[in-house]
């Protein structure tokens, strides 16, 4: 008799000790499962650019699963562009303003927006950008080709996607100059004929 009772300890022990296991693996398992949701989760909502993330990732744990929760506020861009349009925007900014800092950007950044509002500009980034006048490109890395060789940094791309979701800070700025590097003929053409509306750094904003 008391083998037999030793054996059915052997084989509760034994069914304890693989439900533990299996326990222990499922736990590993949702874990990883877990880990991998949220890092997706994130770095979607990073490639696409699309809504500005202000609040925090809450976890919640619901019976046996757990789920991510992401509290956003959802916002529109100023304008429309597809991501062509948003790789120009980061290098234009990156070859005027690569030396400024994060609101010099967002300024350079305002410009190009605004003039894509106005009626008196193309209605897209590239035209925009790309604009021929008389001559004359209304940007000088595009004319010297510089547009195509910068490298957009990480604070390029913030000041920018910041630009396109916030509401302009440069005064409805159309046009900017470096007193620095300027002709004095293009100089005394702004003075003239536009209204100084903001300075940062090595840039005074007109429109």
């Amino acid at each position: 008799m008391y083998k037999r009772y030793s054996c059915y300890f052997v084989v509760l022990y034994v069914m304890l000790a693989i439900v533990f296991i299996n326990a222990e693996l499922l736990k590993d398992i949702r874990a990883y499962s877990y880990r991998a949701q949220k890092e997706s989760v994130l770095e979607m909502m990073d490639e696409r650019m699309v809504h500005k993330v202000y609040e925090r990732t809450l976890e919640q744990i619901y019976g046996n699963e757990r789920t991510v929760q992401c509290f956003s506020i959802q916002r529109n861009y100023r304008i429309e562009l597809d991501e062509q349009e948003m790789d120009i925007l980061c290098r234009i900014v990156q070859a005027e303003a690569g030396g400024e800092d994060i609101r010099g950007k967002i300024l350079v950044a305002d410009v190009i927006i605004n003039r894509v509002e106005n009626p008196r500009f193309p209605d897209n980034v590239e035209d925009v950008v790309f604009q021929y006048v008389d001559g004359v490109y209304q940007f000088s890395p595009v004319g010297n080709g510089r547009i195509n060789d910068v490298v957009v940094t990480e604070e390029t791309r913030e000041a920018v996607l910041a630009a396109l979701l916030e509401e302009d800070v440069s005064g409805g700025a159309l046009f900017f100059i470096s007193r620095k590097y300027a002709d004095p003929d293009g100089l005394t053409w702004f003075e003239s004929n536009l209204t100084s509306v903001a300075q940062h750094g090595g840039h005074e904003f007109f429109r």
